[in-house]
């Protein structure tokens, strides 16, 4: 609901005031939130280039371990996983873009050379090389995944909230100023006219 100011000259001069920073200020968050799509847009195509990716990286760590089970047996697989000497590390950072914080995530010692995965050579297969190799590669490629799936949902977040403030602007303060002028200019309009009428009719009784 619209509430009407003191018509004044002052009052009119801050609502035009008023006006002209709230125009800016959408048109500031317009730029920001084309900004965010633009980098949305970007992010979201490289997004589908590594998910496919993984999704093949997926089957083919799935094949590998169906292979090496018939071969091998689970308790071998098993043996394998629980000697392993390294442990993957994983940290978490925040990146900014446009003033929208996004998670960034870090990995370390994840995919490993042949001697350090704590099993023996000699003494283990090829296949339960192959399993720990297309596993390690799949836990890498998920990792930055992981991170572009948080930068996104931040992004589409961030994007509505400034689209929101956009239209309460637009539809909503700018409209409620803009009545708000006219609403003091008629009445100043309206006392003017009026101010005119009496000096003219004080005028003529002078006469």
């Amino acid at each position: 609901m619209t509430t009407y100011p003191i018509p004044t000259q002052h009052e009119r001069l801050r609502l035009e005031a008023e006006l002209r920073v709230a125009q800016k200020g959408q048109h500031v968050l317009e730029l920001k939130r084309d900004a965010l799509i633009f980098d949305l847009l970007d992010l979201l195509g490289r997004y589908e280039t590594h998910y496919a990716d993984v999704s093949e990286s997926f089957a083919n760590a799935v094949t590998t371990r169906t292979r090496a089970l018939e071969r091998e047996g689970g308790i071998a697989l098993r043996t394998a996983a629980w000697t392993r000497t390294t442990t993957p590390e994983v940290c978490f950072a925040e990146l900014r873009i446009h003033g929208v914080e996004v998670p960034m995530i870090l990995s370390r010692a994840i995919e490993t050379p042949l001697d350090y995965r704590g099993y023996g050579v000699l003494g283990t297969s090829a296949a339960i090389d192959e399993v720990a190799e297309t596993h390690e590669r799949l836990l890498e490629r998920v990792v930055p995944l992981a991170e572009m799936e948080g930068a996104l949902k931040q992004l589409v977040d961030e994007i509505w909230l400034t689209n929101l403030r956009v239209n309460t602007i637009r539809h909503r303060l700018v409209p409620e100023l803009d009545a708000q002028i006219r609403y003091v200019e008629a009445h100043l309009a309206e006392r003017d006219h009026e101010e005119r009428l009496r000096q003219f009719f004080f005028k003529r009784h002078a006469e």
